[in-house]
C-alpha cells in the first residue's frame, strides 16, 4: 500500500466524528453518496487536530454534488465506491470537501482513498503551506497552466484561484497501482472550480 499523506488520513476520519458531537477533526462529516449495493461506512474516531469544525459558509461549494462517484471514477480510472462531504475551518479558512473510497473507512478496509477539498477565501500562500507542512519538504513543486498558481507532487495537486484553493489528494492506493497523472488530477480540480 503507498500511504501518502497518513496524517491527512488520519485528519480526514477524525473529521467524520465532528457532527457526532465530538470536536476532533477539521472537517466534519456531513453526508454520503454510495454506490448501489455498497453498506455505509461507518467514520471512527482519531486523535484530535489542529482546527476545529465549525458548519457552512456563505458560498461553500458541495464537493461530493459537483464531482460525483461516476465522474472521479472516469477521471481516474478507479472503481471508487462512496463519497463523503465534510465542512469545517482549517487555521480560519473556511473548507469543504468529499472523500472517495472502496471500503468501510472506520473498519479500515479501503483500498483507495481519494481526497478532494475546497478551501475558499484564504490566502493561497498559507494554504499551500499548509498543504505542504503535510507532506515531505520536496514533494510539492510549483507548476504552471493551471489556475493563477498551483504545486503538484506525485500524490497531490493544490490549484489556487484567487482566494480560493482547490486540493486534490491521492490519499490511499495500492502499491501496484500508478498514482494519478497529473491530466487526472487537473481535470478532478477543475470540475471543482466550475461549481464555485
Amino acid at each position: 500500500m503507498s500511504m501518502s499523506r497518513l496524517p491527512l488520513i488520519l485528519f480526514v476520519v477524525a473529521s467524520a466524528t465532528v457532527l457526532s458531537g465530538c470536536s476532533v477533526g477539521s472537517l466534519g462529516a456531513s453526508g454520503s453518496t454510495q454506490a448501489p449495493s455498497h453498506p455505509a461506512s461507518a467514520p471512527a474516531s482519531a486523535p484530535p487536530s489542529h482546527a476545529s469544525s465549525t458548519g457552512g459558509s456563505a458560498g461553500a461549494v458541495d464537493v461530493c454534488a459537483a464531482v460525483p462517484l461516476a465522474a472521479v471514477n472516469a477521471a481516474t480510472g478507479r472503481a471508487y465506491t462512496a463519497a463523503e462531504s465534510a465542512s469545517g475551518d482549517v487555521y480560519g479558512v473556511h473548507a469543504t470537501g468529499c472523500q472517495y473510497h472502496d471500503g468501510d473507512v472506520g473498519a479500515g478496509t479501503d483500498q483507495i482513498l481519494l481526497d478532494i477539498q475546497v478551501f475558499r477565501g484564504g490566502d493561497p500562500r498559507g494554504i499551500f503551506a499548509y498543504e505542504q507542512s503535510l507532506v515531505d519538504d520536496d514533494d510539492l513543486q510549483s507548476i504552471s497552466g493551471i489556475g493563477d498558481s498551483a504545486q503538484l507532487g506525485q500524490n497531490e495537486l493544490d490549484v489556487a484561484w484567487g482566494g480560493d484553493v482547490v486540493a486534490v489528494i491521492d490519499s490511499l492506493r495500492p502499491g501496484d497501482m500508478s498514482p494519478l497523472t497529473r491530466a487526472a488530477f487537473e481535470s478532478l480540480a477543475k470540475k471543482v472550480h466550475s461549481a464555485l
